[in-house]
Protein backbone atom coordinates (compact mmCIF):
# COMPACT_ATOMS: atom_id res chain seq x y z
CA UNK A 1 0.00 0.00 0.00
CA UNK A 2 1.31 3.25 -0.94
CA UNK A 3 1.78 6.27 1.57
CA UNK A 4 -0.86 8.41 -0.10
CA UNK A 5 -3.62 5.27 0.47
CA UNK A 6 -2.26 4.98 3.99
CA UNK A 7 -2.59 8.57 4.69
CA UNK A 8 -5.87 8.66 3.20
CA UNK A 9 -6.83 5.90 4.99
CA UNK A 10 -6.57 7.86 8.40
CA UNK A 11 -8.99 10.47 7.04
CA UNK A 12 -11.44 7.69 6.99
CA UNK A 13 -13.47 6.53 10.94
CA UNK A 14 -11.85 3.99 12.51
CA UNK A 15 -15.76 3.06 13.47
CA UNK A 16 -16.41 1.90 10.05
CA UNK A 17 -14.30 -1.39 10.07
CA UNK A 18 -16.71 -2.26 13.49
CA UNK A 19 -19.98 -1.88 11.38
CA UNK A 20 -18.08 -4.81 8.78
CA UNK A 21 -17.25 -1.59 6.24
CA UNK A 22 -13.77 -1.94 5.67
CA UNK A 23 -14.82 -1.34 1.70
CA UNK A 24 -15.80 2.04 2.65
CA UNK A 25 -12.36 2.80 4.00
CA UNK A 26 -10.34 1.15 1.11
CA UNK A 27 -12.69 2.64 -1.29
CA UNK A 28 -11.92 6.20 -0.06
CA UNK A 29 -8.18 5.80 0.18
CA UNK A 30 -8.38 5.65 -3.75
CA UNK A 31 -9.55 8.67 -6.49
CA UNK A 32 -11.81 6.29 -8.51
CA UNK A 33 -13.68 4.43 -6.35
CA UNK A 34 -14.00 7.42 -3.80
CA UNK A 35 -15.28 9.21 -6.81
CA UNK A 36 -17.83 6.65 -7.91
CA UNK A 37 -19.13 6.58 -4.69
CA UNK A 38 -19.49 10.39 -4.42
CA UNK A 39 -20.71 10.51 -7.80
CA UNK A 40 -23.41 8.05 -6.58
CA UNK A 41 -24.45 9.88 -3.50
CA UNK A 42 -24.79 13.29 -5.31
CA UNK A 43 -27.01 12.57 -7.71
CA UNK A 44 -29.40 10.00 -5.74
CA UNK A 45 -30.35 13.13 -3.24
CA UNK A 46 -30.57 15.97 -6.28
CA UNK A 47 -32.00 14.37 -8.36
CA UNK A 48 -34.79 12.50 -6.07
CA UNK A 49 -35.72 16.73 -5.55
CA UNK A 50 -35.78 17.01 -9.27
CA UNK A 51 -38.31 14.68 -10.00
CA UNK A 52 -39.97 15.57 -7.51
CA UNK A 53 -40.33 19.43 -8.85
CA UNK A 54 -42.56 20.85 -11.00
CA UNK A 55 -39.91 22.54 -13.19
CA UNK A 56 -42.05 25.59 -13.67
CA UNK A 57 -38.85 27.96 -15.17
CA UNK A 58 -40.47 30.08 -17.54
CA UNK A 59 -38.78 32.78 -16.32
CA UNK A 60 -34.91 32.78 -17.34
CA UNK A 61 -32.50 34.55 -19.90
CA UNK A 62 -30.82 31.53 -21.14
CA UNK A 63 -33.97 30.04 -21.81
CA UNK A 64 -35.62 32.47 -23.68
CA UNK A 65 -32.57 32.82 -25.64
CA UNK A 66 -32.17 29.20 -26.42
CA UNK A 67 -36.17 29.15 -27.41
CA UNK A 68 -34.60 31.64 -29.77
CA UNK A 69 -31.90 29.87 -31.21
CA UNK A 70 -33.86 26.58 -31.58
CA UNK A 71 -36.33 29.22 -33.44
CA UNK A 72 -34.02 30.23 -35.75
CA UNK A 73 -33.77 33.97 -34.42
CA UNK A 74 -30.33 33.85 -33.89
CA UNK A 75 -28.83 34.50 -29.93
CA UNK A 76 -31.32 37.05 -29.27
CA UNK A 77 -34.65 38.20 -27.60
CA UNK A 78 -33.25 37.35 -23.14
CA UNK A 79 -36.36 39.32 -21.86
CA UNK A 80 -40.13 39.16 -21.88
CA UNK A 81 -40.71 41.20 -25.57
CA UNK A 82 -38.23 40.80 -28.50
CA UNK A 83 -35.14 43.05 -27.80
CA UNK A 84 -33.25 41.51 -30.91
CA UNK A 85 -29.37 40.45 -30.65
CA UNK A 86 -28.06 39.80 -27.06
CA UNK A 87 -24.77 39.21 -24.90
CA UNK A 88 -26.78 39.16 -21.96
CA UNK A 89 -25.67 35.89 -21.06
CA UNK A 90 -22.80 33.87 -21.67
CA UNK A 91 -22.42 31.87 -24.75
CA UNK A 92 -22.38 28.67 -23.53
CA UNK A 93 -25.08 27.88 -21.52
CA UNK A 94 -28.06 28.71 -23.89
CA UNK A 95 -26.45 26.56 -26.64
CA UNK A 96 -26.51 23.98 -24.40
CA UNK A 97 -30.01 24.39 -23.84
CA UNK A 98 -31.51 25.05 -27.06
CA UNK A 99 -29.56 20.96 -28.67
CA UNK A 100 -31.33 19.86 -25.34
CA UNK A 101 -34.40 21.47 -26.66
CA UNK A 102 -34.41 20.59 -30.24
CA UNK A 103 -34.07 16.62 -29.18
CA UNK A 104 -36.82 17.26 -26.24
CA UNK A 105 -38.80 20.02 -26.67
CA UNK A 106 -39.47 23.00 -24.75
CA UNK A 107 -41.72 21.38 -22.49
CA UNK A 108 -41.35 19.31 -19.15
CA UNK A 109 -39.32 16.60 -20.97
CA UNK A 110 -36.52 19.52 -22.23
CA UNK A 111 -36.56 20.66 -18.92
CA UNK A 112 -36.11 17.10 -17.07
CA UNK A 113 -33.58 16.69 -19.86
CA UNK A 114 -31.53 19.57 -18.97
CA UNK A 115 -31.45 19.85 -15.25
CA UNK A 116 -30.53 16.23 -15.41
CA UNK A 117 -27.85 16.94 -17.85
CA UNK A 118 -26.37 20.31 -15.69
CA UNK A 119 -27.18 17.79 -12.49
CA UNK A 120 -24.14 15.12 -14.05
CA UNK A 121 -21.58 17.73 -14.72
CA UNK A 122 -21.87 19.41 -10.87
CA UNK A 123 -21.79 15.45 -9.46
CA UNK A 124 -19.01 15.01 -11.83
CA UNK A 125 -16.94 18.38 -10.37
CA UNK A 126 -17.71 16.66 -7.10
CA UNK A 127 -16.66 13.30 -7.82
CA UNK A 128 -13.48 14.65 -9.17
CA UNK A 129 -11.91 16.36 -5.80
CA UNK A 130 -10.24 12.96 -5.11
CA UNK A 131 -8.36 13.07 -8.34
CA UNK A 132 -8.10 16.93 -7.91
CA UNK A 133 -6.38 16.85 -4.20
CA UNK A 134 -4.22 14.26 -5.46
CA UNK A 135 -3.02 16.38 -8.56
CA UNK A 136 -2.18 19.14 -5.40
CA UNK A 137 0.25 16.97 -3.50
CA UNK A 138 -2.87 16.34 -0.80
CA UNK A 139 -4.27 12.98 0.14
CA UNK A 140 -6.63 11.83 -1.94
CA UNK A 141 -9.12 11.51 1.06
CA UNK A 142 -8.75 15.01 1.42
CA UNK A 143 -11.03 15.55 -1.55
CA UNK A 144 -12.70 12.45 -0.95
CA UNK A 145 -14.32 13.84 2.65
CA UNK A 146 -14.69 17.55 0.46
CA UNK A 147 -16.39 15.28 -2.24
CA UNK A 148 -18.70 13.99 0.40
CA UNK A 149 -19.04 17.02 2.15
CA UNK A 150 -20.50 18.40 -1.45
CA UNK A 151 -22.55 15.35 -1.95
CA UNK A 152 -24.31 14.55 0.89
CA UNK A 153 -25.52 18.18 1.48
CA UNK A 154 -27.02 20.76 -1.06
CA UNK A 155 -25.28 23.98 0.16
CA UNK A 156 -27.07 26.09 -2.48
CA UNK A 157 -30.57 24.47 -3.04
CA UNK A 158 -32.20 24.58 -6.31
CA UNK A 159 -28.88 26.37 -8.01
CA UNK A 160 -27.95 22.57 -7.56
CA UNK A 161 -30.78 21.29 -9.22
CA UNK A 162 -33.26 22.97 -11.29
CA UNK A 163 -32.02 27.19 -11.95
CA UNK A 164 -31.27 28.14 -15.23
CA UNK A 165 -27.09 28.09 -13.70
CA UNK A 166 -24.10 28.19 -15.89
CA UNK A 167 -22.21 27.57 -12.62
CA UNK A 168 -22.12 24.01 -12.88
CA UNK A 169 -19.87 23.87 -15.81
CA UNK A 170 -17.75 27.21 -14.25
CA UNK A 171 -17.17 24.55 -11.48
CA UNK A 172 -15.91 22.24 -13.27
CA UNK A 173 -13.76 23.90 -15.57
CA UNK A 174 -12.14 25.85 -12.98
CA UNK A 175 -10.92 22.47 -11.31
CA UNK A 176 -8.41 21.33 -14.09
CA UNK A 177 -7.49 24.89 -14.84
CA UNK A 178 -6.08 25.34 -11.07
CA UNK A 179 -4.09 22.03 -11.41
CA UNK A 180 -2.70 23.62 -14.48
CA UNK A 181 -1.88 27.42 -12.94
CA UNK A 182 -0.24 25.47 -9.93
CA UNK A 183 2.21 22.96 -12.28
CA UNK A 184 3.28 26.47 -14.00
CA UNK A 185 3.96 28.12 -11.02
CA UNK A 186 6.10 25.56 -9.34
CA UNK A 187 8.29 25.10 -12.52
CA UNK A 188 11.26 27.59 -13.24
CA UNK A 189 10.84 27.82 -16.59
CA UNK A 190 7.69 27.91 -18.89
CA UNK A 191 7.92 26.41 -22.62
CA UNK A 192 6.61 29.08 -25.06
CA UNK A 193 4.11 26.44 -25.82
CA UNK A 194 2.94 26.17 -22.45
CA UNK A 195 2.40 29.54 -22.14
CA UNK A 196 0.42 29.20 -25.13
CA UNK A 197 -2.00 26.63 -23.73
CA UNK A 198 -2.37 28.56 -20.64
CA UNK A 199 -4.31 31.34 -22.43
CA UNK A 200 -6.25 29.08 -24.78
CA UNK A 201 -7.42 27.45 -21.85
CA UNK A 202 -8.43 30.47 -19.77
CA UNK A 203 -9.74 32.26 -22.74
CA UNK A 204 -12.55 29.27 -23.78
CA UNK A 205 -13.02 29.11 -20.29
CA UNK A 206 -14.36 33.12 -20.87
CA UNK A 207 -17.07 31.41 -22.83
CA UNK A 208 -18.59 29.49 -19.94
CA UNK A 209 -18.00 32.47 -17.62
CA UNK A 210 -16.35 35.19 -17.97
CA UNK A 211 -16.18 35.74 -13.61
CA UNK A 212 -12.81 33.72 -13.88
CA UNK A 213 -11.20 36.46 -15.49
CA UNK A 214 -9.91 37.90 -12.40
CA UNK A 215 -8.44 34.74 -11.31
CA UNK A 216 -6.74 34.19 -14.17
CA UNK A 217 -5.42 37.61 -13.96
CA UNK A 218 -4.24 36.65 -10.53
CA UNK A 219 -2.28 33.83 -11.40
CA UNK A 220 -0.58 35.86 -14.03
CA UNK A 221 0.58 38.33 -11.32
CA UNK A 222 1.59 35.34 -9.06
CA UNK A 223 3.98 34.07 -11.76
CA UNK A 224 4.97 37.90 -12.42
CA UNK A 225 5.90 37.86 -8.53
CA UNK A 226 7.34 34.03 -7.51
CA UNK A 227 9.20 34.01 -11.33
CA UNK A 228 13.12 34.54 -10.55
CA UNK A 229 13.63 35.24 -14.25
CA UNK A 230 12.07 37.95 -17.02
CA UNK A 231 8.19 36.28 -17.97
CA UNK A 232 7.14 39.15 -19.39
CA UNK A 233 7.30 37.49 -23.49
CA UNK A 234 5.40 34.34 -22.50
CA UNK A 235 2.61 35.93 -20.39
CA UNK A 236 1.92 38.35 -23.14
CA UNK A 237 1.82 34.67 -25.36
CA UNK A 238 -0.72 34.03 -22.83
CA UNK A 239 -2.36 36.98 -22.71
CA UNK A 240 -2.83 36.79 -26.47
CA UNK A 241 -3.47 33.17 -26.73
CA UNK A 242 -6.82 34.37 -24.71
CA UNK A 243 -7.66 37.74 -26.42
CA UNK A 244 -7.41 35.46 -29.90
CA UNK A 245 -9.68 33.00 -28.43
CA UNK A 246 -12.31 34.99 -27.09
CA UNK A 247 -12.44 37.47 -30.08
CA UNK A 248 -14.58 35.54 -32.22
CA UNK A 249 -17.78 36.17 -29.52
CA UNK A 250 -15.99 40.13 -29.09
CA UNK A 251 -16.45 40.44 -32.48
CA UNK A 252 -19.92 39.04 -32.87
CA UNK A 253 -20.93 41.33 -29.76
CA UNK A 254 -19.46 44.68 -31.56
CA UNK A 255 -21.16 43.71 -34.97
CA UNK A 256 -24.45 42.81 -33.99
CA UNK A 257 -24.90 45.15 -30.38
CA UNK A 258 -22.84 48.05 -31.96
CA UNK A 259 -20.59 48.47 -29.01
CA UNK A 260 -17.49 46.89 -27.36
CA UNK A 261 -18.00 43.93 -24.51
CA UNK A 262 -15.96 41.13 -23.80
CA UNK A 263 -18.43 38.23 -23.19
CA UNK A 264 -21.30 40.02 -21.33
CA UNK A 265 -23.36 43.23 -21.77
CA UNK A 266 -25.55 42.85 -18.54
CA UNK A 267 -23.29 44.91 -15.81
CA UNK A 268 -24.80 48.05 -15.99
CA UNK A 269 -28.33 46.29 -15.58
CA UNK A 270 -26.79 44.39 -12.64
CA UNK A 271 -25.08 47.01 -10.97
CA UNK A 272 -28.11 49.55 -11.01
CA UNK A 273 -30.79 46.57 -9.68
CA UNK A 274 -28.14 46.45 -6.58
CA UNK A 275 -27.38 50.00 -5.63
CA UNK A 276 -30.60 51.70 -6.18
CA UNK A 277 -33.26 53.41 -4.36
CA UNK A 278 -35.47 50.35 -2.55
CA UNK A 279 -32.50 47.99 -3.51
CA UNK A 280 -31.79 45.01 -0.59
CA UNK A 281 -28.60 42.74 -0.50
CA UNK A 282 -29.77 39.63 -1.88
CA UNK A 283 -32.13 38.71 -5.13
CA UNK A 284 -34.36 37.05 -2.99
CA UNK A 285 -35.42 40.32 -0.78
CA UNK A 286 -35.66 42.40 -4.28
CA UNK A 287 -38.24 39.95 -5.62
CA UNK A 288 -40.12 39.56 -2.43
CA UNK A 289 -40.33 43.38 -2.01
CA UNK A 290 -40.77 43.63 -5.78
CA UNK A 291 -37.64 45.88 -6.86
CA UNK A 292 -36.29 43.21 -8.73
CA UNK A 293 -39.58 42.16 -11.25
CA UNK A 294 -40.22 46.73 -11.48
CA UNK A 295 -36.97 47.06 -12.42
CA UNK A 296 -35.71 44.09 -15.24
CA UNK A 297 -36.61 44.16 -18.71
CA UNK A 298 -37.26 40.40 -18.03
CA UNK A 299 -40.30 41.16 -15.91
CA UNK A 300 -41.21 44.71 -16.54
CA UNK A 301 -42.79 45.74 -19.61
CA UNK A 302 -41.53 49.16 -19.32
CA UNK A 303 -37.64 48.53 -19.07
CA UNK A 304 -38.11 46.30 -21.53
CA UNK A 305 -39.81 48.36 -24.39
CA UNK A 306 -36.69 50.59 -22.79
CA UNK A 307 -34.48 47.77 -24.56
CA UNK A 308 -36.03 48.15 -27.92
CA UNK A 309 -35.96 51.70 -27.52
CA UNK A 310 -32.40 52.09 -26.56
CA UNK A 311 -30.98 49.35 -27.53
CA UNK A 312 -29.05 46.61 -25.23
CA UNK A 313 -26.03 48.06 -25.41
CA UNK A 314 -27.61 51.53 -24.62
CA UNK A 315 -29.64 50.43 -22.06
CA UNK A 316 -27.06 49.04 -19.95
CA UNK A 317 -24.74 52.14 -20.15
CA UNK A 318 -27.67 54.31 -18.97
CA UNK A 319 -28.27 51.98 -15.88
CA UNK A 320 -24.07 51.80 -15.16
CA UNK A 321 -24.22 55.79 -14.89
CA UNK A 322 -27.47 55.31 -13.10
CA UNK A 323 -25.56 53.21 -10.75
CA UNK A 324 -22.76 54.84 -10.78
CA UNK A 325 -24.68 58.28 -9.93
CA UNK A 326 -26.25 56.27 -6.87
CA UNK A 327 -23.36 54.98 -5.44
CA UNK A 328 -21.96 58.61 -5.13
CA UNK A 329 -25.17 60.11 -3.99
CA UNK A 330 -24.93 57.53 -1.00
CA UNK A 331 -21.92 56.41 -0.23
CA UNK A 332 -23.02 55.26 3.25
CA UNK A 333 -25.73 53.05 1.50
CA UNK A 334 -23.50 51.79 -0.80
CA UNK A 335 -21.34 50.84 1.51
CA UNK A 336 -24.07 49.03 3.77
CA UNK A 337 -25.46 46.84 0.75
CA UNK A 338 -21.67 45.85 0.05
CA UNK A 339 -20.93 44.67 3.28
CA UNK A 340 -24.04 43.01 3.20
CA UNK A 341 -23.18 41.05 0.32
CA UNK A 342 -19.92 40.18 1.45
CA UNK A 343 -21.70 37.59 4.03
CA UNK A 344 -24.19 36.56 1.97
CA UNK A 345 -21.84 35.44 -0.46
CA UNK A 346 -19.95 33.22 2.08
CA UNK A 347 -22.57 32.90 4.55
CA UNK A 348 -25.93 32.47 2.58
CA UNK A 349 -29.00 34.50 3.88
CA UNK A 350 -29.53 34.48 7.76
CA UNK A 351 -32.60 33.95 7.83
CA UNK A 352 -32.42 30.69 5.81
CA UNK A 353 -30.96 28.32 8.91
CA UNK A 354 -31.54 25.51 7.13
CA UNK A 355 -28.36 26.43 4.70
CA UNK A 356 -27.01 29.59 6.01
CA UNK A 357 -25.35 27.80 9.01
CA UNK A 358 -23.23 25.04 6.88
CA UNK A 359 -22.32 27.30 4.50
CA UNK A 360 -20.97 29.37 7.55
CA UNK A 361 -19.10 26.89 9.16
CA UNK A 362 -18.22 25.57 5.85
CA UNK A 363 -16.79 29.17 4.36
CA UNK A 364 -14.43 29.58 7.61
CA UNK A 365 -13.07 26.24 7.57
CA UNK A 366 -12.65 26.99 3.96
CA UNK A 367 -10.62 30.00 4.71
CA UNK A 368 -8.64 28.20 7.41
CA UNK A 369 -7.80 25.68 5.15
CA UNK A 370 -6.52 27.95 2.33
CA UNK A 371 -3.98 29.84 4.97
CA UNK A 372 -2.67 26.08 6.44
CA UNK A 373 -2.48 25.27 2.50
CA UNK A 374 -0.43 28.44 1.68
CA UNK A 375 1.89 27.59 4.73
CA UNK A 376 2.18 24.00 3.46
CA UNK A 377 1.57 23.70 -0.30
CA UNK A 378 2.70 27.32 -1.36
CA UNK A 379 1.19 27.64 -5.10
CA UNK A 380 -1.60 25.47 -4.18
CA UNK A 381 -2.67 27.55 -1.42
CA UNK A 382 -1.96 30.87 -3.77
CA UNK A 383 -3.71 29.65 -6.23
CA UNK A 384 -6.77 28.89 -4.34
CA UNK A 385 -6.50 32.32 -2.58
CA UNK A 386 -6.58 34.21 -5.98
CA UNK A 387 -10.05 32.09 -6.35
CA UNK A 388 -11.36 32.88 -3.20
CA UNK A 389 -10.39 36.73 -3.00
CA UNK A 390 -10.64 37.86 -6.71
CA UNK A 391 -13.38 35.41 -8.31
CA UNK A 392 -16.42 37.33 -5.32
CA UNK A 393 -15.46 41.17 -6.36
CA UNK A 394 -18.27 41.44 -8.97
CA UNK A 395 -20.62 39.66 -6.92
CA UNK A 396 -19.73 42.09 -3.86
CA UNK A 397 -21.56 44.95 -5.76
CA UNK A 398 -24.43 43.14 -7.25
CA UNK A 399 -26.96 41.57 -5.81
CA UNK A 400 -26.44 38.06 -3.92
CA UNK A 401 -27.89 34.83 -4.83
CA UNK A 402 -26.96 31.88 -3.34
CA UNK A 403 -25.98 30.38 -7.32
CA UNK A 404 -22.96 32.75 -7.62
CA UNK A 405 -20.32 31.12 -5.31
CA UNK A 406 -21.04 27.55 -6.76
CA UNK A 407 -18.33 28.07 -9.11
CA UNK A 408 -15.67 28.06 -5.72
CA UNK A 409 -18.23 25.63 -3.95
CA UNK A 410 -15.46 22.95 -4.55
CA UNK A 411 -12.85 24.45 -3.28
CA UNK A 412 -14.30 25.75 -0.49
CA UNK A 413 -15.03 21.99 0.66
CA UNK A 414 -11.59 20.91 -0.41
CA UNK A 415 -9.72 23.63 1.78
CA UNK A 416 -12.64 22.81 4.69
CA UNK A 417 -11.75 18.90 4.59
CA UNK A 418 -8.07 20.34 4.48
CA UNK A 419 -8.41 21.98 7.49
CA UNK A 420 -9.81 19.23 9.15
CA UNK A 421 -7.36 16.81 7.95
CA UNK A 422 -4.51 18.85 9.28
CA UNK A 423 -6.28 19.46 12.63
CA UNK A 424 -6.66 15.51 13.18
CA UNK A 425 -2.79 15.13 12.46
CA UNK A 426 -1.64 17.49 14.71
CA UNK A 427 -4.37 16.12 17.28
CA UNK A 428 -2.70 12.56 16.76
CA UNK A 429 0.78 13.82 16.99
CA UNK A 430 0.33 15.70 20.20
CA UNK A 431 -1.25 12.14 21.35
CA UNK A 432 1.67 10.47 20.41
CA UNK A 433 4.70 12.62 21.92
CA UNK A 434 2.54 12.24 25.47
Amino acid sequence: MTQTSETALAMVPAETSKVGMPWLRRSLGSPVPSGLIIFAVAYVIRAAFILHSSLDLALGEPRNVAIALVEHRGFADPFRCPTGPTAHCSPFLPVLIAAIYSVFGTGYAGELARCLLCLMVLCLCYALLPWFAVRLELPSSVGAAAGLICALFPFKRTSETTSFSDEPFVALILLPLTVFSVRLLKRKSVSWGEAFLYGLAWGTALYLGVSLLPIWLGTIVLRVVTSRSSVAAKLALSLAAAGVTASPWVLRNYQDLHAITLMRSNFGLELSLANSDGARPSLKQNLSTGHQPDNHPLTSAGECAAVQQMGEAGYNRRKLDNAIQWIKGHPLGFSELTAWRVFYFWAGDPRDYWTAVPNELLSIAGWVGCVLLIRRRFYAGAVVACAFALYPLVYYVTQSTPRYSLPIHPLIALCAAYSMYAYRNANWISQETK
